[in-house]
């Protein structure tokens, strides 16, 4: 307190007086026998030095002490002074009475040093010890006056001059202390008002929002300017108002109960996350904690709060979660999320709660929308999609896209089975609707697969597997509908599986076989080439190249299986009368590699075979997939001379675009239309118009699946160039054909030496 600080001082004010007092002790013991007194000079001098020891040690104390003095031991230290100031005082008046010219030279030296004392405390301390200077006024009286001089002896005049001279030093010394005390002053509110401005520097420029809050009254006392900035309210509008005249009622309480906890704790109060409404209608998100501060009563007087905004941090943070969780796309649930769905529908319906189902969904024809209209429409698709699929689920159901076409729906709380299936003929429905994107009317389709939780599977990831076997199955089955999962879905799985497994090691042991079957050049009747058709057999079974070429393409096996093909074809078709052509499928996978041309040319090159004499068979599922580069590899192989034959015509996406784009050499009629040329007069106009138009393009035309003299009479009067069928010969081994080339006046040729590896393209280019 205040009076503590004071009192401080006014002891250190005694002890500046405390070589006086020590002098005058010592003045009065070497002067004692000239004392005339009643009492021992000794003792006298005894009680002086205890008295200064004792203020000298108390003075000490007190001026070591940091921290604030307390009432109770202001007052002690206060009557401890007065107490010294009267001792003093009838030490002086004394000597002053009994102790004649010597004694009353002491009792001036004493009295003028407690009168600068006196003074020092007056100024120091103002009215509390004031008191101490009622024991000296009379001496202030003796010095002017001439009766107090004329009680000096002549030998005495010298000494309260003396005395007179030290008064005047001492007071010398206060006006230098007082002067000095002054500028200290001066300095000290100077260095207040820096500390005050740079305190206020600091406090504006904080970019947190900082505010003070009367802990009385609940007030505003200040604010600064990130405040001002956040809240978009001017200081001047804040100060004197409460929480309550800008804020909700609820966020008032909320910012009322936080200065109230600070206030009741004395510790800091954090908040997280806390929602205010800006002065222009914007919702910020803060940050921070309300901390209270204590007056000189120990009350609270002031709660300081301090906030950052972290409104973009947490859209930030929002948005790396939307990111990790939701896709960028269609801005559906992801496979991230999807997996924590059905993973708590899983367990929920496993610990005998309400049933799951998970939905698998695959869009038909998708990949042709993208490959023929670009990405962007197919991207614009997908949003559609998306919120087709939003529109058939409940709240508390889950569309999730989990990549490329591929959706699902985690529905949950089914009454009965039927909802699953009901919710897919839904998706379904809303599938098979067109899709108006950039004035083009799209129609595509779906397939879903279902699987119910907990029937359906163990876990989450088997009950995942079986709703792709489910979707699997529907599109095997046409397409465009559901399938339910059923165990014997399970067995086909473990069977592909196996099939696979057969396949790798059939390819390691070189277990792949080739027939061979021939085409019938129907103006020259003789055979104009052969088709290569791969057979496989496991563990005694024939396995169709129907089953185990497309796991061929899903396991990645497929260019190694076609270059094995190829080069066998090759090598058995040299062998064959002159300009008698081979015929090898290729896989619409293999267009994809890009050693395709080179696989070709090395192939030709080690059988010596002429590039004419090659004839590649593609279908139109081929041009379907990335149009232009598969473009592209067709005119490079018909640059080398390679014939190309477009496979099926007529039972796929038929284009006449394509043999606009690309000049087939040969256009082979599917047998569906020749085995029905008999009995439908739509077989006839189609194989009709197929060979026209082939003729017309300057292309040739093999009729497939010729097996009577009928068809045969038939297809030739349409104008078809060559046949294929059991009519001529059933797919042979190439041991057995020189016999059917004998039979249609044809002649083997000997086996050409391979040429080397490295030459093959010096090869081809010597023809």
């Amino acid at each position: 307190m205040r009076d503590g600080e004071a009192l401080r001082l006014a002891l250190a004010a005694r002890l500046e007086s405390a070589r006086a007092r020590a002098a005058a002790a010592a003045f009065l013991l070497v002067g004692a026998e000239f004392v005339s007194v009643g009492v021992t000079p000794v003792v006298w001098f005894g009680t002086v030095l205890a008295s200064f020891v004792v203020d000298r040690q108390i003075g000490q104390a007190c001026l070591r002490r940091r921290d604030t003095l307390s009432s109770g031991e202001v007052t002690l230290l206060g009557l401890w002074v007065l107490t010294c100031s009267a001792v003093y005082s009838a030490i002086t008046l004394y000597f002053w009475r009994y102790g004649g010219e010597f004694g009353r030279s002491f009792a001036l030296i004493q009295g003028c040093a407690s009168l600068v004392q006196a003074a020092i405390q007056l100024r120091s301390i103002r009215r509390l010890m004031a008191l101490s200077m009622v024991g000296h006024g009379w001496i202030i009286l003796l010095i002017p006056s001439a009766a107090g001089l004329a009680q000096f002896g002549p030998t005495g005049i010298i000494l309260p001059l003396a005395g007179f001279g030290v008064f005047l030093s001492l007071l010398l010394q206060l006006v230098r202390h007082s002067a000095a005390e002054q500028d200290d002053l001066i300095r000290a509110k100077r260095e207040a008002d820096l500390e005050r401005a740079f305190t206020s520097s600091i406090i504006e420029n904080i970019p947190n929002l900082l505010f003070v809050v009367n802990a009385r009254t609940g007030t505003f006392e200040l604010i600064n300017k990130a405040a001002e900035r956040i809240t978009g309210i001017r200081r001047d509008d804040v100060v004197g108002r409460t929480y309550e005249d800008f804020y909700t009622p609820e966020a008032a309480a909320r910012l009322r109960s936080l200065d109230a906890e600070a206030v009741a704790s004395g510790q800091p109060v954090t908040f997280e996350d806390e929602t205010i409404v800006t002065a222009d209608g914007a919702t910020r998100t803060l940050r921070g904690r309300h901390v209270c501060v204590a007056g000189e009563d120990a009350t609270p007087r002031y709660v300081i709060g301090v906030a950052e905004d972290v409104t973009d941090v947490r859209e930030a943070e929002a948005q790396v979660v939307r990111l990790a969780h939701y896709d960028s796309l269609t801005e559906l649930p992801n496979r991230v999320l999807f997996r924590s769905r059905l993973n708590a529908a899983f367990d929920v319906a496993a610990a005998g709660g309400e049933p799951a189902a998970l939905l698998w969904i695959d869009l038909d024809h998708f990949k042709e929308v993208n490959d023929t209209l670009g990405h962007l429409v197919g991207d614009q698709l997908l949003m559609e999609v998306a919120e087709r699929l939003k529109s058939a689920i409940r709240a508390q159901d889950t569309v999730a896209r989990l990549g490329g076409d591929e959706f699902a729906i985690v529905q949950t709380a089914l009454v009965c089975k039927s909802d699953a299936e009901d919710l897919a003929t839904r998706v379904v429905s809303l599938m098979g609707q067109p899709f108006h994107l950039s004035g083009r009317a799209i129609s595509i389709g779906a397939s879903v697969g279902i699987a119910y939780a907990p029937h359906d599977g163990l876990t989450a990831d088997e009950l995942m597997m079986h709703a792709d076997m489910a979707l699997y199955r529907c599109k095997q089955t046409g397409r465009g509908g559901y399938r339910v999962f059923e165990r014997e879905m399970n067995e086909r799985r473990r069977a592909r599986r196996t099939l696979e497994q057969d396949l790798r090691r059939a390819f390691a042991e070189d277990s792949f076989a080739i027939v061979f079957q021939p085409q019938l050049n129907v103006r020259s009747g003789r055979i104009s080439g052969c088709e290569a058709l791969m057979r496989l057999s496991i563990n005694g079974r024939a396995v169709s190249p129907a089953e185990f070429i497309p796991v061929a393409e899903e396991i990645g096996l497929i260019n190694q299986i076609g270059e094995w093909i190829l080069r066998q074809a090759c090598a058995e078709a040299a062998t064959w009368p002159a300009g008698t052509k081979v015929a090898v499928n290729m896989s619409p996978a293999q267009f994809k590699d890009p050693n395709l041309i080179r696989t070709v040319i090395s192939a030709l090159a080690h059988a010596g075979l002429s590039p004419d004499r090659l004839e590649l068979e593609i279908t139109e599922g081929t041009l379907l997939q990335n149009n232009e580069a598969n473009l592209t590899t067709l005119f490079r192989l018909r640059e080398l001379g390679v014939q190309v034959a477009l496979d099926d015509f007529g039972t796929g996406f038929s284009s006449l675009n394509y043999l606009r784009q690309f000049p087939f050499t040969k256009i082979k009629i599917d047998k569906s239309f020749v085995s029905d040329l008999s009995m439908s007069l739509e077989s006839v106009s189609i194989v009709k118009a197929i060979a026209g138009m082939a003729a017309s393009l300057g292309m040739q035309t093999t009729a497939e699946g010729v097996e009577t003299e009928r068809q045969l009479e038939m297809v030739k009067s349409y104008g078809c160039t060559e046949i294929q069928g059991f009519l001529i010969s059933q797919p042979c081994a190439a041991d057995e054909l020189p016999a059917v080339f004998a039979r249609f006046g044809g002649e083997m040729a000997a086996r050409p030496s391979p040429a080397g590896s490295g030459d093959a393209e010096l090869w081809l280019a010597t023809g």
